[in-house]
């Protein structure tokens, strides 16, 4: 069973939800009072309930948050090109990077998903020679060293203009969201770590799930 806190109400109180054969938790929080302390005692119901990771709430030894990065990097070509999209930036006139410390199945699939569609990839990977010559030789791109308009960090890495880090273990990509058309999800649910959860588990094909300009980038009047 997987928990989740939402605030709302003059006091706690628990109710069981299910998406897609998930069970879930959801800890309703009162507004008032120390949010610490209400999280805390919420904690300890959800340790006796049978609880065995978080969606949300802060780090503690007591449940482990969950993971979204397989999310992030399953969906990394599709971030890719929703961020040339925020630069302004054609797809066919961009130079996409890719840095990792070794080679992953999420790595070459978002290489062959970005190659028939942007001008050029960097790819930073040792022993890269195998796969660049592939890409080269399937998709007839050009493949160099060194960073993109975009690049897609599959290992930690410094921040830096157009650096996208998706190799942490819960990454943030400012102005991503993700949304799953035709999936009911429970009102307030963290979106992001629910769906990575049902992704992992093979409740969710990754296919289903699609990158999205944020709620709050849009409020804000984004490029969209």
């Amino acid at each position: 069973m997987v928990g989740y806190f939402v605030t709302q109400g003059s006091r706690p109180r628990y109710f069981r939800e299910e998406v897609l054969g998930l069970p879930l938790l959801r800890g309703q929080l009162p507004r008032r009072g120390d949010p610490a302390r209400w999280e805390r005692k919420a904690l300890r119901f959800f340790r006796r309930a049978g609880v065995h990771c978080l969606l949300n709430g802060t780090e503690n030894a007591a449940l482990p948050l969950t993971e979204t990065g397989t999310l992030y990097r399953r969906k990394a070509a599709d971030i890719a090109l929703l961020e040339l999209k925020r630069r302004g930036v054609p797809p066919n006139e961009a130079v996409v990077g890719l840095w990792a410390s070794h080679a992953s199945r999420e790595l070459e699939a978002a290489c062959r998903a970005l190659a028939g569609q942007v001008q050029a990839l960097a790819l930073e990977l040792p022993e890269r020679e195998t796969l660049s010559w592939e890409l080269q030789q399937d998709y007839g791109i050009p493949v160099f060293r060194g960073e993109g308009t975009v690049t897609l960090c599959f290992t930690p890495a410094p921040p830096g203009e157009g650096c996208l880090l998706l190799g942490t273990a819960r990454p943030n990509v400012p102005g991503i969201a993700f949304s799953a058309p035709g999936v009911e999800l429970p009102p307030g649910c963290p979106v992001t770590p629910l769906l990575a959860l049902l992704g992992e588990t093979g409740r969710l094909d990754w296919e289903q799930i699609q990158v999205e300009i944020s709620r709050e980038e849009k409020f804000l009047g984004g490029t969209f």
